[in-house]
């Protein structure tokens, strides 16, 4: 124990991942737009390998980042619902009920 920190267990780490579902409409969104993963990244303002973490079914998209993907294929005249999308919405804290 280092100040107080009990630094021999672990803690549980819980990733929210992708169902087969939402990678397949990941990647058939890409593929209707025609665009690498590189271009997508860019595009999304995220890295390459978040990219590839979301289609490899390692790593579920923000709220923020499911939005702008139904918008850019409005804009490009993709039919594209995402039907099936789970949003990983961040955890909110505990109202209290005080104003």
């Amino acid at each position: 124990m280092i100040l107080g920190l009990d630094l021999t267990k672990p803690k549980p780490y819980r990733r929210a991942v992708t169902t087969e579902e939402e990678r397949a409409a990941l990647r058939e969104l890409r593929t209707k737009l025609k665009l690498t993963q590189e271009r997508l990244a860019h595009e999304m303002g995220v890295t390459v390998s978040t990219v590839n973490r979301w289609e490899r079914g390692h790593a579920r998209p923000s709220a923020m980042i499911w939005t702008p993907l139904r918008h850019f294929a409005a804009v490009h005249h993709i039919p594209w619902s995402g039907a099936g999308l789970r949003v990983a919405y961040p955890r909110r804290r505990a109202h209290n009920g005080h104003a």
